[in-house]
């Protein structure tokens, strides 16, 4: 018959301690798991945003019997969210919030879409400003889209 070996309160307690800052981490990374989701949900809608306004309307009513009105209404609610984005950024004092709106507008909504090179010359600045335009945007989207999920929660 074996002995089980009692542990003082010491080592208990540094093991709890040590037990806790795992399970923090990988929460930590299981909510940017969720959250990187949520943007590149956000992100894909944006880069198939005319895909999904199809002119054709046999072709949306094959969608909407296909996949039920789901995507019918996730278009709509998009399209909202992008209204919403567009009023904070006009009433916006920041130059770079109306900029990162057309720089998203030209490049995702906009029935002629535009290069980052093509938005960069219209807007006089680097095309890297445009794709870091682009990342803020999208990120200000997904927190429109999802709400307090969409939020990045820095521990």
């Amino acid at each position: 018959m074996q002995r089980k070996a009692k542990l003082d309160s010491e080592t208990l307690k540094v093991i709890a301690g040590h037990a806790i800052d795992c399970y923090r981490k990988h929460e930590a990374t299981a909510a940017k798991k969720r959250h990187d989701r949520k943007r590149t949900i956000v992100k894909l809608l944006l880069e198939n945003y005319r895909a999904l306004l199809v002119n054709d309307e046999n072709a949306i009513y094959k969608i909407t019997q296909a996949v039920g009105a789901d995507i019918c209404f996730i278009v709509n609610q998009f399209e909202t969210i992008i209204g919403i984005y567009k009023k904070y950024c006009d009433r916006s004092t920041k130059k770079e919030d109306e900029r990162r709106y057309r720089s998203l507008f030209l490049r995702y909504i906009a029935s002629e879409p535009k290069t980052v090179d093509e938005i960069a010359d219209g807007e006089f600045v680097d095309a890297h400003t445009i794709y870091r335009d682009i990342k803020n945007a999208v990120d200000h989207l997904t927190v429109l889209f999802y709400g307090i999920d969409g939020l990045v929660v820095n521990q």
